[in-house]
């Protein structure tokens, strides 16, 4: 690349150009952003059909311009000069090592899968040095022939969202470029008119019709299985809240260990263990598939996680407010004197108690409901969870959240041992405190630890790689009838 700035009196602007280049040079150096697209994966296709959508994305990255692509050649030469093979990744971590190898700032990994007679073609940006996914989309084609109309909508949502306004600044700079040298070729309004159309300023600031992105991912066969396991896990993890409750309200109605008693905690104990399981399962067993959400399916799963923890805490205050409850009817029922007063004091603490309790199940409810409906609201969808600090933050703060609940029925059986022995267990009464206490911070942590990876990139620094730096290769003055020109190559 060079550019070429004529200088017309020489000996009075050479050096204050000089200075101006010097200054201002990186502002010429920017270069594209590398990709390398990596094959895409078949599922109840053929490889042939699979190569056909890869030649098809390669192409139209290459088409929009925002991207310095590597080709499957120069890919496969690269990777063989360093003694490996194309590898057939499914993940992000062997998308992002082959990009390592590849030089790219950002990695294109996807899959083609045929169902109900359709096409579904998935794909994803992942940028190599955050090691996370920074754009998400699929699209659908009824027929081969249609593949390649619909690859094209692909790229482009793809690369819209991966490089913000990338697509709108190339146009812009295109016709610009198209104007200029029209003018300078003395080519004037003719040439204005056969190039593309400017529009005047305040006009169509909007994307061109034919750049929108292709229809948005279908739920198919291959997410039942991915489904099942996240959503059996948070229907498990409410049902242990509910029978943790449950088992409280029976243990204070007798101190004998009845069936009843034994089995809602046997029961509460067994669900939180496999709702807290089930998310590293889901994370590792199914990584192209785990907490895949479209961004209103990412705001759901968040409010209905935060509605869940909000239930657990309101649970534990009603079962404390229980307690008072329970000490103030028994100075009602005892009391010769007072009793208006005693009895609006019981009568209020219950209703705060019966407040307490039916919001907690009813949030645990609607948190549920929230977090399972999900995964089904339908949109382009994205990975808010990548990474090993998103996934390791993510794991420990839902098993935080199971601790809290454990210690939760510890304290309320601890509270019971007190009253039992009629307040004369005060060691009792001391781990009741501490396992309260341990429970609120547990969830309050735990909390945050699960709710974290969605709004934040923990760990992985910018979700766009910054451009690289690159300095000129050649500077030199140009003789010219009028004065000199300076060329700066890069």
């Amino acid at each position: 690349m060079g550019i070429n700035i004529t200088v017309t009196r020489f000996r009075t602007h050479l050096f204050f150009l000089l200075f101006l280049f010097a200054a201002s040079y990186s502002g010429f150096s920017q270069e594209k952003l590398v990709v390398g697209i990596l094959p895409f994966e078949p599922i109840r296709v053929s490889r042939a059909d699979a190569g056909i959508v890869y030649a098809f994305m390669e192409t139209n990255f290459i088409d929009t311009g925002v991207y310095e692509v590597v080709t499957a050649e120069q890919r496969d030469q690269i990777l063989a000069t360093a003694g490996d093979t194309t590898p057939e990744c499914k993940s992000n971590d062997c998308a992002v090592e082959t990009g390592r190898k590849l030089s790219a700032d950002h990695i294109v990994l996807g899959s083609v899968a045929l169902s109900e007679d359709r096409y579904i073609v998935n794909a994803k940006v992942i940028d190599v040095a955050a090691s996370r996914t920074i754009a998400a989309d699929s699209i659908s084609a009824a027929e081969v022939d249609d593949l390649e109309s619909a690859c094209r909508d692909l790229t482009i949502g793809l690369v819209r969202r991966a490089v913000p306004g990338s697509l709108v600044e190339e146009q812009d700079s295109g016709t610009s470029a198209a104007a200029g040298a029209a003018e300078a070729a003395g080519q004037g309004a003719e040439a204005a008119k056969s190039g593309p159309e400017i529009q005047a300023p305040g006009e169509g600031t909007g994307p061109s019709p034919d750049l929108t992105p292709g229809p948005t991912e279908k739920l198919g066969k291959a997410d039942l299985w991915p489904l099942v396991n996240i959503c059996g896990g948070i229907f498990l993890l409410e049902l242990g809240n509910v029978m943790g409750s449950t088992g409280f309200e029976l243990r204070r109605k007798t101190s004998d260990a009845h069936f009843g008693y034994v089995f809602t905690t046997t029961l509460s104990y067994v669900s939180w263990s496999l709702a807290v399981a089930s998310v590293p399962t889901y994370l590792a067993v199914f990584p192209d598939r785990a907490f895949r959400l479209s961004r209103w399916g990412k705001t759901l799963f968040t409010a209905g996680a935060a509605l869940s923890i909000a239930g657990n805490v309101l649970d534990l205050m009603a079962a404390a407010q229980r307690y008072t409850n329970d000490f103030l009817y028994e100075d009602y029922m005892a009391a010769g004197t007072d009793l208006d007063e005693l009895y609006t004091r019981y009568r209020n603490g219950y209703i705060l108690y019966s407040i307490e309790r039916l919001t907690s199940y009813a949030f645990w409810l609607v948190g549920g409901a929230g977090m399972i409906t999900a995964f089904f609201i339908p949109g382009p969808k994205e990975e808010p969870i990548s990474g090993f600090w998103d996934k390791a933050s993510l794991v420990a703060g839902i098993s935080l959240v199971g601790l809290g609940s454990v210690t939760r029925t510890v304290a309320l059986n601890h509270r019971q041992t007190f009253i039992e022995s009629d307040g004369m267990d005060e060691n009792a009464y001391d781990r009741y405190v501490l396992n309260s206490v341990l429970s609120y911070g547990f969830w309050a942590v735990g909390g945050v630890g699960m709710l974290l990876p969605f709004f934040t990139d923990i760990g992985g620094g910018k979700t766009r790689a910054e451009p690289r730096q690159v300095r000129p290769e050649k500077l030199r003055l140009l003789p010219l009838p009028n004065g000199v020109a300076l060329q700066i190559s890069f």
